[in-house]
């Protein structure tokens, strides 16, 4: 169960005894008590425990795993003196990400949502990820925008199909330079489903119009000579023919 260890056996490294410099042994037989009997679903009973074992665990639990942020759910079961806390499961625990823009915001982000991205999916799976996440080449507010639509799209319970249809109807009611960036950021990451989804919404925003009101549409300007634009026409007319 401790990524740490699987890395020095996979690395041929475990032939004789691993050192655990930062876990005395009391500690180390409630860890080990609970990989053995994590199977029989007993987390409930095992994790109704005194604060103070709870945080040698968690200290574990950060050593072995990679060292970054965790966020728990408890419940405190005693309101008295709030010594003794239930953790309800260690399957509510998320890993956080911390991702730092081009404009120098910090965001903190599920793992499981940031991965939609395969480039910091990449990242995570090479161990790359325990530090801050640079994104030279996306700026806060766009990136805002992005982690908006993955987190509205990781949900997995209470959102329907009509709900999200809803929700994206109103997420793309901006300006043409905002889809751009948030294209570009798609891009930069590596999200080909948020990238196709914008693809979609441009086509549907020019499907039918001339080229003069697409230029306008989108403020794109017209760099054809008159020229070149009667040559353009003719080839249209006689490849139409």
């Amino acid at each position: 169960m401790s990524q740490a260890i699987k890395n020095m056996v996979q690395d041929d490294c475990a032939s004789n005894v691993i050192p655990l410099p930062n876990v005395d042994g009391k500690t180390m037989t409630k860890v080990i008590e609970y990989g053995t009997k994590h199977s029989e679903k007993k987390d409930k009973d095992y994790l109704k425990l005194h604060h103070s074992v709870l945080y040698d665990l968690l200290s574990i639990i950060l050593m072995i795993r990679r060292g970054v942020p965790w966020v728990m759910k408890c419940v405190d079961t005693n309101d008295d003196d709030g010594t003794v806390i239930e953790l309800e499961s260690f399957s509510s625990f998320s890993l956080l990400l911390t991702l730092r823009t081009s404009d120098g915001e910090v965001f903190e982000i599920d793992e499981a949502v940031a991965v939609r991205s395969q480039a910091i999916k990449n990242m995570v799976e090479d161990d790359c990820a325990s530090n801050v996440i640079p994104l030279p080449n996306v700026d806060s507010k766009t990136m805002s925008k992005v982690i908006e639509y993955w987190v509205k799209h990781s949900e997995k319970k209470g959102v329907s199909e009509d709900q999200l249809m809803a929700f994206d109807k109103d997420y793309w009611k901006v300006h043409h330079s905002v889809l751009y960036n948030v294209l570009l950021a798609a891009s930069y990451l590596n999200d080909k489903k948020l990238m196709n989804v914008i693809c979609q919404e441009v086509a549907d925003r020019i499907k039918g119009k001339t080229p003069e009101e697409i230029r306008k549409k989108l403020d794109i300007k017209n760099d054809f000579t008159p020229e070149e634009e009667a040559q353009i026409d003719q080839e249209i007319d006689w490849a139409s023919k």
